[in-house]
């Protein structure tokens, strides 16, 4: 069946409404398998990510399931989620990782009345150097200062966010056919790109600390590695950090058998735990990404790539093409809040609000098994026998609560944990998030059940 590029709404949640509609028509029976995702997005003109994301929407309604070569499968049981008890209740997202204070809007709109007297500011009507303006790369060199890691100008480029900045880094380097290390649970865009870039991902082995060294070493041995990907402070979804010690011998390791380090550092401002990035241990051999998306507001859309030098050229080149320049009004915001220290503020109310956030965690979750760090603004927990994660991010949803399960995040088709990844931040309150963490609660001292009539 022909179907036309939804043109209102963001475009994978309008897909994922058609999906279900033609599931719901009995277009795909229960058993059939969906479009591939390439195939789709060619169809519609998208890209892959979007209709990984509408595919991702189906599974936690419970109408879709992945199954091992044979992709994505209609359930037996598919079915449209009710409303909540109330009716006409708001749906307790947690499945976005943003800051949960609101003083960054405040922040804006007074910066907003005082910007225009900035001598930088007839800059924002123009285009922007390849690698962005010079004081936007010179403020970025001092908000990563705080982060331990130190740099140059020379080296960074101005993004417009930090997946901004991992396309920009892979498409610098990556070749058809190469090989990336990543972590068997790993950030879902990374999945997308792959299949954009026609990189394969290859899994290194993790235990309660995060990436196995031994394990990147053994692969190296018997592969010629192009890259390893890896989120150091509170990995995307487990939220483990790596000690110094790993930290070091990954850059070793880099150097040694020759790959670079894609390293994904956006939570390391909150985290502030005084670990050294790994890449300001082998310069030469890494591309450094962070963000302002995570530490003050996605709406910022800003980001800062730090290349090796000979690959800084290229790297600008690759940003400019992507047609995604940074906003240059958010650029001179940002630079005049680092060199004022109102950044400095603004993350330090993120980061009373988080922990404050965890300590209700700790309390409704007593005695579940998750982890996630004080400042962490997500959780990995996992589920007790015999949950299923997709099963039980279904129930989740019928309950009015969203969160993503373990699956979304499988990089291979090896079996993963059963669990999945709570947001506590966001816009949500604190009285809605205590009453979505008290029904995952409930959900975790259940059984699982049909999804409806009688088991």
């Amino acid at each position: 069946m022909k179907r036309e590029k939804p043109d209102k709404g963001p475009a994978y949640s309008a897909i994922a409404a058609r999906l279900q509609a033609e599931i719901a028509s009995g277009l795909y029976p229960p058993g059939t398998a969906l479009p591939t995702q390439r195939d789709l997005a060619t169809q519609l003109g998208v890209n892959v990510s979007t209709i990984l994301r509408a595919y991702q929407e189906l599974q936690a309604r419970g109408l879709v399931m992945g199954k091992k070569r044979l992709g994505t499968i209609v359930a037996s049981q598919s079915f449209s989620p009710p409303e909540t008890a109330a009716g006409t209740a708001e749906l307790a997202d947690l499945t976005y990782n943003s800051p949960p204070v609101s003083d960054f809007i405040l922040a804006y709109a007074a910066e907003l009345a005082r910007i225009g007297s900035d001598p930088r500011f007839k800059e924002v009507e123009n285009y922007s150097s390849l690698n962005g303006s010079l004081w936007a790369r010179a403020a970025g060199c001092q908000w990563m200062a705080e982060a331990g890691f130190a740099t140059t100008p020379d080296r960074v480029v101005v993004t417009s966010g930090a997946q901004h900045g991992l396309f920009t880094a892979l498409a610098t380097f990556i070749k058809p056919g190469d090989v990336v290390m990543t972590d068997r649970l790993t950030y879902f865009g990374l999945r997308a790109l792959a299949a954009t870039l026609q990189f394969s991902l290859l899994c290194v082995d993790s235990d309660e600390q995060g990436l196995i060294p031994d394990a990147i070493e053994a692969l190296c041995r018997n592969h010629r590695m192009a890259a390893l990907f890896v989120v150091p402070t509170l990995h995307n979804p487990t939220a483990k950090t790596l000690d110094a010690e790993r930290r070091a011998r990954i850059a070793s390791l880099a150097q040694t058998f020759d790959f670079i380090v894609v390293e994904d550092d956006v939570y390391s401002l909150l985290a502030e735990n005084g670990l050294r990035p790994i890449s300001s241990m082998c310069p030469e051999r890494a591309f450094y990404i962070t963000t302002a998306s995570k530490a003050l507001a996605p709406s910022l859309c800003l980001g800062y790539l730090v290349a090796p030098a000979d690959h800084i050229g290229i790297a600008a080149e690759s940003a400019r093409l992507t047609g995604s320049m940074s906003t240059p009004v958010s650029a001179l915001i940002m630079s005049r809040w680092i060199e004022d220290g109102t950044a400095r503020r603004l993350l330090e109310a993120n980061r009373r609000e988080v922990n404050k956030r965890q300590v209700m965690v700790a309390e409704v979750f007593s005695g579940l098994d998750y982890q996630s760090a004080p400042y962490s603004m997500f959780l990995w927990l996992r589920l007790p026998q015999p949950w299923r994660a997709l099963d039980f991010a279904a129930s989740c949803r019928r309950r009015g609560v969203k969160i993503l399960p373990s699956p979304d995040f499988a990089a291979d088709n090896k079996e993963i944990e059963q669990a999945i990844r709570i947001n506590i931040s966001g816009s949500i309150t604190m009285e809605r998030l205590r009453q979505a963490l008290e029904t995952i609660r409930s959900l975790c001292e259940d059984r699982p059940r049909a999804v409806h009539g009688s088991v």
